[in-house]
This record gives C-alpha cells, sequence and structure tokens, in this order.
C-alpha cells in the first residue's frame, strides 16, 4: 500500500534510515523527551495497576509509534512477548524498523481490513484465541461508537487466557467527572442520548465519553469482570488520582 502523504512517505523512509527508536520532533507531534515521558507515564500505570509480570504475554492494541513499547521492552525478559497492532502502517513500519530488529520477541502488525479502511465494529483481532495473559489499550474506546467499543472488548476477551487481565483507559461519565467538567470548563462532553457523551455532536468520533454503569455493562457482555476500584484519571480535572484518562482493570473469566 501506497503513503498516503509526502509527510507519511517521509515517515516510512526515515524509519528505515536510523536505529533511535524515539522519533524526532520533525516527524512526529510528540518526541524526544516529551514521547519518553509520556511513554513512561503510561508504562508505570500498566505495571502497577495490571501487576506486570517479566513472562507476561502482552497484546498492546493500538501501539502507534511504539510510545510505551519502548518501557516494555526494558522490563519484559525472554519469557515474555509482546505483539502490537496499529491502523497506522506509518506507525506499525517504525516498529518493525526500529523496535523489532532489537527484540524477537516483540511483533508487530498493521490493522489492515483490504479496502484501506477499518471498521472497528467487525474488525477481528490477527490473534488466536487465549494467546496473552495481558491485554493493553490505551486512547483506543476514547475513539470508537458503542458497537465498535463493544466489538473490541469481546475481541480482547476471546485473545486473553482464562484469568488474563485486560487493562483500557476510558473517559468515563459518573456524577463527580460531572461536577469536576462544569466547574473547569476545559473538556466538556454533551450526551447524545444514545448511550455516549461526546464533545463534537458534529464528529461524535473526536473524543467519545461513556457512562460508568454502560463501562460495566460493555465488560459483563464480554465476559470481562471489572475489578475495583476503577482508578480514576485526571482528565476532567480531579486531584491526585492516576494522570489522564481512567483505568479500567478488569479479568476473564
Amino acid at each position: 500500500m501506497r503513503p498516503r502523504s509526502p509527510r507519511e512517505w517521509l515517515f516510512r523512509f526515515y524509519a528505515h534510515c536510523g536505529r533511535d527508536p524515539i522519533p524526532p520532533h520533525f516527524l512526529n507531534f510528540v518526541g524526544g523527551e516529551e514521547f519518553e515521558a509520556l511513554g513512561r507515564g503510561h508504562f508505570e500505570n500498566v505495571r502497577a495497576i495490571a501487576d506486570l509480570k517479566q513472562d507476561d504475554r502482552v497484546l498492546d492494541v493500538g501501539c502507534g509509534l511504539g510510545r510505551v513499547t519502548l518501557h516494555f521492552a526494558g522490563f519484559l525478559d525472554m519469557r515474555g512477548r509482546y505483539d502490537g497492532f496499529d491502523a497506522s502502517r506509518t506507525g506499525v513500519d517504525w516498529c518493525n524498523a526500529r523496535i523489532a530488529p532489537r527484540h524477537p520477541n516483540f511483533r508487530f502488525v498493521h490493522a489492515d481490513s483490504g479496502t484501506g479502511t477499518l471498521d472497528a465494529a467487525s474488525f477481528i483481532f490477527p490473534y488466536a484465541e487465549e494467546s496473552f495473559s495481558l491485554a493493553y489499550a490505551t486512547s483506543v474506546l476514547t475513539y470508537l461508537l458503542p458497537d465498535a467499543a463493544a466489538h473490541y472488548l469481546k475481541q480482547i476477551a476471546r485473545v486473553l487466557r482464562p484469568g488474563g487481565r485486560s487493562l483500557v483507559t476510558f473517559l468515563i461519565i459518573n456524577d463527580e467527572s460531572r461536577r469536576h467538567m462544569v466547574r473547569s470548563g476545559e473538556l466538556v462532553f454533551e450526551k447524545t442520548g444514545q448511550g455516549y457523551w461526546t464533545t463534537q455532536p458534529d464528529n461524535p468520533e473526536a473524543c467519545i465519553a461513556y457512562e460508568e454503569q454502560a463501562v460495566q455493562e460493555m465488560h459483563g457482555e464480554a465476559g470481562l469482570e471489572i475489578a475495583a476500584p476503577i482508578r480514576f484519571g485526571s482528565w476532567s480535572s480531579r486531584a491526585g488520582l492516576v494522570g489522564g484518562q481512567d483505568h479500567v482493570l478488569a479479568f476473564k473469566r
């Protein structure tokens, strides 16, 4: 498949012309120290909340440019395994060129529907059932409409072993987050009347939040049991909690 833009072409060309796994600023909106620091913060959330083990078999749903991958690479030993996939061919090309050669137990796959577009509500993860002990998705379901979000959770459950852990981030609407949203005015969602909230009614997939009950129901329908408490993040201007989005840990029944 040909790159869709000059920037994408440059990125994919540059990926094969060096060894540094951290993208430079001119090729990425988040580069240099910020890229590394943000990735480490996300990784530390996974490590603490999901009790990451060095021999875990990890699936990263939406690995992107490997911002979090780099820190998994410094933690997992050769008994472990890491698989990442992403709808961005550019990101997967980068990871395969800059990360995979140094880590033979790390693999990256482009989530390709064969048509150039990905239908998230029907996409089948390219892995066998019960392949992983941990599945991780950060800032993925925050862009998926309800049918697609529910489908992704079912796919996560399918590829997890019995007792395996799922750690997925959401923007969760409940009484407390609504109070903080009103006070902060920074990130305000509107209810759509269709079971989810969005910041842009004319373009709902720009940013999607789910009510806490909906998150619980989607997990239950997927065969995933949420482990209380939910670790609420700072997106709604709450203070003193896990940074960014809300982290939901669950176990496959």
